[in-house]
């Protein structure tokens, strides 16, 4: 059995061991940094921040037999501030016409841009290796509890949900894309640069070209990359295009990611997730299949369960019901697979 819940304080040696698999902007491969991390989320899942939209929810994967951490997932309250701005390249065409060659040509491009009023992010998703392909999708849920949590507290979030997807990078661990363009713009290599954004943006905006850049005059390997996420977060992108999340023409201006996005009420998970009272425990196995999730406390905690729902409330699996140690009447919600 396998329970999504709040991390805690004690869970930073487990949280640094799937950090250093994934080492990225939201979740990075420095012990300090996923301190900060753990502290602020657990003021904000208990709503104990000044500023709402300053929120960072960060969720474990706890097999329960082992007391293993396998996994981890965060909500980004907000994306864009005005001394952090969010910064992303816009992807478009543009169609030019000549009338004495009677011919039209269309150039794709690239464009910076910044904002300080940005949307709810998810990210930092990353599953132990062991357990990935593990029967009860242990990915799936980590990324779906993200979506029941927002459906739960509407006001702590705003109203699109942004998700970047990681770019291809070559076995050396470099990407195409920084090193024809942002690594001579900035005199930085990626990881460099990858590490410095984390702090302080400023660079980008005061050193990357403000124009337009066409991709045409970028090496065919770049191109082929550009717009397309990398091998191992494709899983990830058809697991967002289920749910309701689009391709926005957008990329991240250092890999070349795509970001995807949807509005919350187009998000599948958001939109069926639902609030019950918890009835009664099941002796066996209930007619649907979906994930729970209940909160005390200020921490939350979910669960793969099989339910009953009745008039009045909705009746749990006896393992799950008890492991949550929920009481008749308490409300939780659930989201039928």
């Amino acid at each position: 059995m396998f329970v999504i819940r709040s991390i805690r304080s004690n869970d930073l040696p487990s949280f640094f061991r799937l950090a250093a698999m994934l080492n990225t902007y939201n979740l990075p491969k420095d012990r300090l940094l996923l301190a900060k991390m753990i502290q602020v989320s657990n003021r904000s899942f208990k709503g104990k921040l000044s500023f709402l939209h300053e929120g960072r929810y960060v969720l474990v994967a706890e097999e329960i037999s082992s007391g293993k951490i396998v996994g981890t997932s965060e909500i980004l309250a907000k994306k864009g501030f005005p001394k952090n701005p969010f910064i992303f390249c816009e992807v478009g065409e543009d169609c030019m016409e000549s009338k004495t060659l009677h011919k039209k040509v269309s150039h794709r491009y690239i464009k910076l841009h910044s904002t300080s009023d940005g949307a709810t992010e998810i990210g930092g998703l990353v599953v132990d290796p062991h357990y990935r392909g593990h029967g009860c999708g242990i990915g799936k849920v980590l990324s779906y509890v993200r979506m029941m949590y927002i459906k739960a507290h509407p006001g702590r979030f705003q109203k699109r949900i942004l998700a970047e997807l990681l770019a291809y990078l070559d076995p050396e661990g470099e990407n195409p894309l920084w090193n024809v363009l942002g690594k001579h713009f900035t005199g930085l290599s990626y990881a460099r640069a990858d590490r410095l954004s984390i702090r302080n943006k400023e660079f980008i905006l005061s050193l990357f070209p403000s124009e337009k850049i066409y991709t045409c005059l970028l090496p065919e390997r770049v191109q082929k990359v550009l717009e397309e996420p990398g091998f191992h977060t494709i899983p990830a992108k058809v697991l967002l295009e289920k749910i309701g999340f689009k391709y926005l023409h957008q990329i991240d201006p250092f890999d070349g990611g795509p970001l995807y996005g949807a509005k919350t009420h187009e998000i599948r998970v958001c939109r069926e997730t639902k609030e019950y009272r918890f009835l009664d425990a099941l002796k066996g196995s209930g007619l649907m299949e979906g994930i729970v999730m209940v909160e005390k406390k200020g921490e939350i905690c979910a669960s793969l369960a099989t339910a009953n729902l009745l008039k009045t409330g909705m009746m749990l699996e006896e393992r799950v019901a008890k492991f949550l140690q929920l009481r008749q009447g308490e409300k939780i919600w659930f989201y039928k697979i």
